[in-house]
């Protein structure tokens, strides 16, 4: 039987990240354990979205939910208010919060979940050889990067991904930016002045050095192409990736048939 939510906090570089972990009773066999990766935007570890106590918080409670689901099935979980959001906020950045803004994605959003998943492994009644990562939307993204070879230990033994990225991110990133000029109440020079600016940002992005260095997501990209991801296929990652291990994938919601062939295939 897995327990109620306990409150529990973490160091992420330096950053206290707070969570909530359901772990089994003691007197049990070890269980699976389920990382939670919430999406993009102001989300907390339930799900909820805007800022507490405002009109524009929303309880939505879909991680928090899907904890219920894990843990009726005997599995235990780990979520976790990313920085910037719920009880984590900025954390000590909030001395300097212009140094927030200096730091890596890695750094602000991988981190975390890596050490989440560290600290999940490490609970008693936790087999550290069935975790999983479910990621949702942006936490797709970072679910992936986990699994990939050149991640720190613990690797996760399966991916659930729900509604991750169906297209190139920098290719969502620039319709997103096209269709909210395209409706900004500004003159013509003004919009033609932020969309070029947008795709001088886009094809910096893509062509920057910093970005040449191998990954071993793009090769994984590039073997399945053509090939649909199914309900419960399972992807050998060893051989397409170099994953450390052979992930069992779970992919929800509507995605491309086709997977692009390119040098920036996730971007």
């Amino acid at each position: 039987m897995i327990r109620l939510d306990q409150e529990v906090v973490f160091d992420s570089s330096g950053v206290s990240i707070h969570a909530s972990l359901r772990l089994p009773d003691t007197d049990t066999a070890a269980v699976p354990g389920v990382l939670i990766v919430a999406g993009s935007g102001p989300v907390d570890r339930n799900g909820s979205v805007g800022v507490p106590g405002t009109p524009t918080e929303i309880h939505m409670d879909l991680y928090r939910w899907i904890s219920d689901l894990l843990a009726a099935q005997g599995i235990a979980s780990i979520r976790y208010d990313k920085i910037t959001s719920g009880a984590t906020g900025i954390g000590s950045y909030s001395e300097d919060p212009a140094k927030l803004v200096a730091q890596s994605f890695d750094t602000i959003f991988v981190d975390p979940a890596r050490a989440a998943l560290a600290y999940l492994a490490e609970q008693p009644g936790v087999d550290p050889k069935k975790l999983l990562v479910f990621g949702h939307s942006e936490g797709g993204l970072i679910a992936m990067l986990l699994a990939s070879a050149n991640a720190s230990s613990p690797a996760p033994a399966g991916l659930i991904l729900a509604e991750p990225s169906y297209a190139r991110l920098l290719d969502v990133v620039s319709r997103q930016l096209a269709e909210q000029i395209a409706l900004a109440s500004i003159s013509s020079a003004e919009k033609a002045a932020l969309t070029a600016w947008a795709d001088a940002g886009i094809d910096e992005i893509r062509n920057s050095p910093d970005l040449n260095e191998p990954s071993t997501l793009v090769p994984a990209l590039a073997e399945a192409e053509g090939e649909a991801l199914q309900w419960e296929q399972t992807v050998q990652w060893r051989e397409a990736a170099q994953w450390r291990e052979t992930v069992q994938s779970i992919v929800f919601g509507r995605m491309r048939n086709e997977l692009i062939k390119s040098e920036d295939a996730l971007i």
